[in-house]
């Protein structure tokens, strides 16, 4: 875990500034800036996660559960807004803003809750396993 928690750190962080290079150049949307943030706040408790563990720390059992949480939620608010910025339709004017279409296809929504779905699962078998592993229990004691 501590090579995870390190590499999705470096990662993030990483990106991070890969995006706001992307950003400079004035395609900066909604999508952009919270990934951008997603992947800041991830890859900055990733690497706090990874001291603790190195460290031994026993805060790093709920420092890596308190990560993957953290992280799960801002992908999943990152996800739906950019389904619902990818999807909407936006009439310049009137009543046809209020009637108008989304251009949003079932599969866009098929591949995002799945995504999603996914992503629970498997968040929630991560934080199983740092609650009831013994090795963590009797690895993480100071």
């Amino acid at each position: 875990f501590a090579v995870s928690f390190g590499v999705t750190g470096i990662g993030g962080v990483w990106s991070f500034f890969a995006i706001l290079a992307d950003m400079t150049s004035g395609d900066g949307g909604v999508t952009m800036v919270l990934s951008a943030i997603t992947l800041l706040v991830g890859g900055v408790m990733s690497l706090i996660t990874l001291f603790y563990i190195v460290e031994q720390r026993f805060v790093a059992r709920k420092m890596a559960m308190a990560t993957l949480v953290t992280c799960y939620v801002l992908s999943a608010l990152t996800s739906l807004i950019s389904l619902v910025a990818d999807c909407a339709s936006r009439p310049s004017y009137g009543w046809e803003r209020l009637i108008s279409v989304s251009s949003c296809t079932a599969s866009d929504i098929i591949t995002t809750v799945g995504g999603l779905v996914v992503s629970a699962i498997t968040t929630c078998l991560l934080i199983m396993y740092f609650r009831v592993s013994e090795r963590v229990k009797a690895t993480l004691v100071k």
